[in-house]
Order: structure tokens, then C-alpha cells, then sequence
């Protein structure tokens, strides 16, 4: 994470507490939050992570494994995980 810098971190969650206090987080740090969704389907996640160049996300357990489970991850590197 480039502190300062135009970062974007992925927050890939249901709305639940840890969401928005990492949405805040962000917004306190200046990095912008990129939301990924349940709805977007693995085609659109990988397009998604592709395109953002994201190297961070924000997720909960279950939809690490669904990150995990991708053929691609562009440049994900680092899974935060909220459980």
C-alpha cells in the first residue's frame, strides 16, 4: 500500500461492519475504495481486477476463496481478510 500516493484497495464484502470502516479508512488515508460485488460473476470480478490494477483487497472469508479460486488475479497481492 502506497500511502499518499493514488492507491485504489478493493473491498470485496457484504455490507457488514468491517465494509465501512475500511471504506473509512480509506477515504481518511485518501485512497480510493473499489467495490467488487456477489452480483458482478467471475467474469466481471476478473475483468474488474484487471482493469483496477488493485493490489489490495478488503473480503471476508468466503469470498477470499472466490478470489482464490480465479484464473487471474492481475495484480492482486495482499488479502485483508475481515473474520
Amino acid at each position: 500500500i502506497k500511502i499518499g500516493q493514488s492507491e485504489l484497495i478493493g473491498i470485496y464484502s457484504r455490507n457488514r461492519q468491517e465494509f465501512y470502516l475500511a471504506d473509512l479508512a480509506c477515504i481518511l488515508y485518501g485512497i480510493t475504495s473499489v467495490p467488487l460485488y456477489d452480483t458482478l460473476g467471475i467474469d466481471n470480478l476478473s475483468y474488474c481486477l484487471e482493469h483496477s490494477n488493485i493490489t489490495t483487497c478488503i473480503c471476508s472469508l468466503s469470498n477470499a476463496k472466490t478470489l482464490l479460486s480465479l484464473k487471474n488475479v492481475a495484480n492482486l497481492k495482499n488479502l485483508i481478510l475481515c473474520d
